[in-house]
């Protein structure tokens, strides 16, 4: 890697070479897919080279890859709690989703330290609006209404 690189492009270079070793790709393969030279794969692989958004994206779309795992490395795909959340969440209602974010949102605050009286009302608040998303659809207009 050269030593110019940023973190995020020493880990686009690493990545891109797992992602294409990881589909059984040789460099030849990639270059005729997305339209470049082994010699230039090869350079993004070791960092001596940037991609353009252009060839970011051709490279990712033909790896299948997903874009957070360059800006988020925490978000690998090997991560299968993370995916697993993902595709939990992905099948809830809008206010399932909001409601989870507001704990996860919640949970953060508490870990730095956020742990004050307005993080506490925010706990009352959520679990209040748990007991809404628990009753059935038909149930939640009217009692909502009632408990305000």
């Amino acid at each position: 890697m050269s030593i110019y690189n940023t973190p995020l492009e020493e880990r686009f270079g690493e990545k891109l070479e797992e992602l294409r070793e990881g589909k059984n790709m040789t460099r030849e393969q990639l270059a005729d897919q997305v339209g470049l030279t082994a010699r230039h794969i090869a350079a993004l692989e070791r960092g001596e080279r940037r991609p353009t958004l252009n060839t970011m994206e051709k490279l990712l779309r033909t790896l299948g890859a997903p874009t957070e795992w360059l800006i988020y490395p925490e978000f690998e795909e090997q991560n299968a709690r993370l995916r697993e959340i993902s595709h939990l969440a992905a099948t809830f209602s809008d206010e399932q989703q909001e409601f989870l974010l507001g704990m996860m949102r919640l949970m953060r605050k508490q870990k730095y330290g956020g742990g004050s009286i307005a993080a506490r009302r925010s706990a009352v608040a959520i679990s209040h609006d748990a007991d809404i998303l628990r009753r059935p659809a038909r149930l939640r207009a009217s009692g909502s209404s009632q408990m305000q």
